[in-house]
């Protein structure tokens, strides 16, 4: 099979971008022959001023977007093209054009931004649903897109296209969400279900240590508002075990400086892959304090491949998570029930803990592995092409 990985990447790397380079690597080495199409999205302030206020007016349906696939299916005649970020350089006109070009499309979501413009139904530290998939007028008027109303108001116009596309079923395509709870959100508010299919990320097989070898808890993530970081930092006592941070983003300078106020509390700033790694399989805990909904959430599912048990608020995708591990429910902001469980798992018997690595090592090999992963994309992409010959 044949297949165009189309994404346009973040200004901060995160983990779609790890998602895209790995499931190319998966069909790569399953002998497909993969070809990547990855934007970056600062490539937008290069562009000449027209072509900017061209998009802008209409970044869901654009003539620049359009071009790109075009180019990319001419030069490397996919059977499928799969999408994974649209905004700002391809648009759902991107996937229309793929379509309209023979090709089977597939879309991954892996964010609320079809129902929430900032991706997140968060804000000003809470849960917002004000909007929804076909209708953006609170998040433009808080500008939760960039912090900008006309940005915002760029979005929204790009959603309610996307939108309006698939509900309409105007694009031959199937689109994957990466968890249940995801999926659910998606068909509670219209999207046409047989669209739509279950395909967990998965991660590499991990190298798990011993009880022995571990010790403390361990934070990865982005260092931002709706990570609930800084709140998790300022609640950890002094005579919690070690707690170790790591990642970026614009929470960096606060952080940084709550945790050089904590003995107990390290702050290692942005690591490497194999780094953040190693951190999560000599941790005897990880700790996910989110306070938004996470569709799914990387660095859970590296946990498991490490036996590291994970320690989270029971909220959207996490918890599933927490109940698969057998843990009871932490109510969202509970930060003092939070530390509670990360520090009971960290100071538990030998004994108490490995039952636990070994929970957290179960799920993994059922959901989360690559052969999992590789043959529900391998499902998708068939759908995806009976989809295709179906419309032709």
């Amino acid at each position: 099979m044949r297949v165009l990985v189309a994404h346009v990447a973040y200004q901060y790397r995160g983990g779609e971008e790890v998602v895209v380079e790995m499931e190319a690597r998966l069909l790569r080495e399953a002998g497909h022959a993969v070809s990547t199409l990855v934007v970056p999205s600062s490539d937008f302030y290069g562009l000449p001023r027209l072509e900017q206020v061209r998009i802008g007016l209409n970044m869901g349906d654009h003539p620049y977007g359009r071009a790109l696939i075009r180019a990319a299916v001419k030069e490397h005649h996919p059977d499928v093209v799969h999408f994974h970020n649209l905004y700002p350089l391809l648009g759902v006109g991107a996937m229309a054009e793929a379509a309209a070009l023979g090709c089977a499309v597939v879309r991954t979501l892996h964010n609320f931004r079809l129902s929430c413009i900032a991706g997140t139904h968060f804000r000003n530290g809470q849960t917002c649903n004000l909007c929804t998939a076909a209708r953006h007028t609170s998040g433009v008027l808080r500008a939760c897109y960039r912090g900008s109303r006309i940005q915002s108001a760029a979005m929204a116009r790009a959603c309610v296209t996307e939108w309006r596309f698939a509900s309409q079923e105007a694009i031959p395509h199937v689109t994957i969400c990466v968890s249940d709870f995801l999926l659910r959100h998606m068909t509670e508010r219209g999207y046409p279900a047989a669209r739509l299919h279950l395909k967990p990320n998965s991660v590499e097989r991990g190298r798990p240590y011993a009880h022995r070898e571990r010790r403390g808890a361990c934070f990865v993530g982005r260092l931002s508002v709706e990570k609930g970081v800084l709140p998790l930092v300022e609640s950890w006592p002094v005579e919690a075990p070690p707690l170790t941070i790591v990642g970026d983003g614009p929470l960096r300078g606060e952080v940084e400086q709550a945790s050089a106020a904590k003995k107990n509390v390290v702050f290692a700033g942005p690591r490497s892959a194999e780094d953040v790694r190693q951190l999560i399989r000599s941790s005897r805990v990880a700790i996910v304090s989110s306070l938004c909904y996470e569709t799914s959430h990387l660095v859970t599912i590296e946990a498991f491949s490490e036996g590291t048990p994970v320690a989270s608020f029971s909220r959207g995708a996490l918890q599933e998570h927490m109940r698969s591990q057998g843990f009871e429910d932490i109510a969202l902001g509970d930060f003092a029930g939070l530390v509670s469980q990360a520090a009971a798992l960290c100071e538990a018997d030998e004994q108490t803990w490995s039952e636990c690595s070994s929970r957290a090592l179960g799920i993994h090999r059922a959901k989360y592995s690559h052969e999992k992963n590789l043959a529900a994309l391998t499902e998708v992409y068939e759908a995806a092409l009976a989809t295709a010959r179906e419309r032709r």
